[in-house]
């Protein structure tokens, strides 16, 4: 055997190698396509059907007006008994979070005791005609009372009347006033 013969031997298996590699990373990539694929529809079905369930509260709302208001009670944790009147908008919104800063305690919900709550915690928005709220990042997340997954960060989620929004151990209830 020459050396030009063993050095195309050790191509030869140097490309069956490669090829070996490539064909598993494929193989793996195409897996992960079709989960992202199932996961996809799943999501769009959960849309389909979560926009099914709310087209007859949309029509209340309509009937109603629009949103300019947002009450919020506390109604259990350590500042149970508070509440806040807010009146944001998309462009200005009220900030919820442990600060005792102006923005919190003149235009927010300010909940200093509270040790669950980070210090900007989340926010309400007011954006054509409905109300939002959206955790802007919070250490311990928020959630709806009776609803064990957590709002994902920097998310928009409509709020409707008589919701409990669960932010640290403090349980907001919220009140709607329309125009």
């Amino acid at each position: 055997m020459t050396i030009g013969d063993l050095l195309n031997l050790w191509q030869n298996r140097s490309i069956q190698k490669i090829d070996n590699a490539t064909n598993k990373s494929l193989e793996g990539l195409y897996k992960q396509l079709e989960d992202v694929k199932a996961e996809l529809w799943e999501t769009h079905q959960q849309a389909l059907n979560s926009k099914s369930n709310t087209s007859a509260s949309s029509k209340d709302k309509e009937q109603a007006g629009p949103v300019k208001t947002v009450e919020i009670t506390i109604i259990s944790g350590p500042h149970e008994g508070s509440n806040f009147s807010l009146r944001p908008t998309s462009r200005t919104p009220a900030f919820a979070g442990r600060s005792t800063g102006k923005k919190f305690v003149q235009k927010g919900v300010s909940l200093p005791d509270d040790y669950q709550v980070s210090t900007t915690h989340g926010k309400f928005t007011i954006y054509k005609g409905a109300a939002y709220f959206t955790d802007t990042g919070s250490t311990n997340g928020t959630s709806f009372k009776g609803d064990t997954e957590e709002l994902q960060i920097d998310e928009r989620y409509e709020l409707n009347d008589g919701m409990v929004l669960v932010i640290g151990i403090s349980e907001l209830s919220i009140t709607l006033g329309y125009e």
